[in-house]
């Protein structure tokens, strides 16, 4: 795909790396600063290896009710009272 991202320069990996870890770093470090009340560190790798125990976390921190479908939303694509996702 011929994707653009402003500031990156998709031909310039190491670039594109060291832009990326910056911005992370920036955002967690903003996220301990507003503290644990109003920010969540979620790491995508322990979202992957551990899905229903982060994801049960993510929903208490949201303040939002469990339900088994978090775990295969991908069942729920474009069905009634699923999500809808435009084209």
């Amino acid at each position: 795909m011929q994707v653009t991202i402003s500031g990156f320069d998709l031909n310039n990996f190491r670039s594109c790396l060291e832009k990326w870890n910056t911005a992370m770093e920036n955002m967690y470090y903003q996220c301990l600063r507003v503290g644990a009340s109003r920010c969540l560190p979620v790491f995508y790798e322990q979202l992957v290896l551990h899905p229903e125990p982060m994801m049960r976390n993510i929903l208490t921190f949201l303040d939002i009710s469990w339900h088994n479908s978090v775990l295969h939303h991908e069942e729920l694509i474009n069905k009634p009272g699923g999500i809808s996702l435009s084209k």
